[in-house]
């Protein structure tokens, strides 16, 4: 093992570049010192207070320790971690590859029998090895799950959630963006974290059999957002019906879904996975058969593709590693010179207000919709065409009414060769450097490491 880094503190790993910002942590891209590898990192809660860092440290250690434990690659278990009182709390996990299951809903629609029952078998497997490790997910979604082309089922930010409420608690709901960044779909979520009740493999039955209802129906077992969602999942006096939602859902497939929906754990009608694994196998077909009507949904790009880099990282002196794998542009270095390391505070103070935008924003600063690039263009033309018709207009009507002298052939003007004519020339100049400014303001930035 190679020795720590301090700029970075990870030993065998590297960051890369910022590819996004999210309440409760930010996520890079990176790759092994050594053999290359692209991963991903996982930086926890990096405003955290000093007064906190040591009781946030501990809770970090004590998941990511469990997610470490795991050998199934498809559940992306930790390969390297830091949690450390005196520095960043970092988690590194491979890259997943796929398309999401809310990605091929929005491409098929509603999904038959056998394939929602080969999903939730290839789900509830992996879930199985997790909890056999003490490792819950709690928060699946349809976007928390991958599928490639071949059929591998991949699942994100496992152990995740767990992690975020035992160190935010009942915290985590009073922050809206935090609290969606974690669990995106408020009709989906488990009613014993809704409570604040206790949490373990019985939460992941009940989220899996959401996640089969939304792949049935397209549709949240239940409607509304976040309060009147949570409202109606904690006080449903029975399980939401997926039929009631589309009715072409099969019967039995809809049983085993509404027995995984019970309001209170001891009522669900699956003690474990192998119980609910028993259940979904009569239902699935063959796994070729299942996704073969669907390969021109599935995908297997690399998660990392999905974001635009926005800020570089580049320990000093290590400037090779611009040529990457990762496809790199051109930079506008954060700083002239490297500098030694500091705090974020210090970072941020040190940026222009368009750095900071893009670096708090995970590089959206600068995104626009093509529909509003297109309503501003419009709305600036129209403007564009109402000037010029006010300066316009009088002067062509005149010279309309004007009689028109007769036309004289045409010489040609003689070459200008004079000073007054060369000094148009830098100009031209001045414009070409005003669009190479413009074009690096929209590149990323560059923050050194010292």
């Amino acid at each position: 093992m190679t020795t720590r880094d301090h700029r970075t503190w990870l030993h065998d790993y590297r960051l890369q570049s910022l590819i996004s910002v999210r309440p409760l942590d930010r996520l890079y891209a990176g790759a092994h010192r050594v053999t290359g590898q692209r991963v991903m990192v996982r930086q926890i809660l990096p405003g955290v207070p000093k007064s906190e860092q040591e009781a946030t440290a501990s809770v970090v250690r004590e998941h990511a320790t469990r997610m470490a434990t795991l050998t199934d690659p498809h559940l992306l278990p930790v390969l390297e971690f830091t949690a450390e009182t005196a520095g960043p709390l970092y988690l590194v996990t491979d890259v997943p590859r796929g398309t999401t299951l809310g990605e091929l809903v929005s491409y098929a629609g509603t999904l038959p029998t056998e394939l929602v029952a080969a999903l939730g078998i290839a789900i509830a497997k992996r879930l199985r090895y997790a909890h056999a490790h003490s490792v819950c997910h709690l928060a699946l979604h349809r976007e928390s799950v991958l599928i490639r082309p071949d059929g591998t089922v991949t699942i994100t930010d496992l152990g995740l959630a767990a992690m975020w409420v035992a160190r935010l608690g009942p915290k985590l709901r009073q922050v809206h963006s935090a609290w969606g960044a974690v669990f995106p779909e408020p009709g989906c979520v488990p009613p014993e974290v809704l409570a604040n009740e206790s949490l373990g493999p019985w939460t992941d039955i009940y989220g899996l059999g959401a996640l089969m209802y939304t792949l049935a129906t397209t549709q949240t077992p239940f409607d509304g957002k976040s309060v009147v969602a949570f409202n109606s999942i904690i006080s449903a006096p029975t399980p939401p019906d997926p039929r009631r939602s589309y009715v072409g859902v099969d019967e039995e497939l809809a049983e085993v879904i509404v027995g995984c929906l019970h309001r209170s754990p001891s009522d669900r009608a699956y003690e474990s996975m192998d119980l609910l694994l028993n259940a979904l196998e009569p239902l699935a077909g063959s796994w070729p058969e299942a996704v073969a009507d669907y390969q021109a949904a599935l995908s297997d790009h690399s998660w990392l593709e999905r974001y635009e880099p926005r800020l570089r990282v580049v320990e000093a002196g290590d400037e090779r590693h611009m040529d990457s794998p990762a496809p790199t542009p051109a930079v506008v270095p954060l700083f002239d010179e490297p500098e030694a390391p500091m705090n974020e505070a210090e970072l941020l103070a040190r940026m222009t207000a368009d750095q900071r935008a893009i670096y708090l924003s995970g590089g959206r600063a600068q995104r626009r919709t093509r529909g509003s690039e297109l309503r501003r263009g419009t709305l600036l033309g129209a403007v564009l065409a109402v000037v010029l018709a006010a300066f316009f207009l009088p002067d062509l009507w005149e010279s309309a009414l004007r009689p028109k002298a007769p036309i004289q052939p045409a010489v040609a003007p003689p070459q200008n060769t004079s000073s007054a004519a060369m000094a148009a020339q830098p100009a031209k100049i001045m414009r070409s450097q005003e669009m190479e400014q413009y074009a690096r303001r929209r590149r990323p930035i560059v923050l050194y490491l010292d």
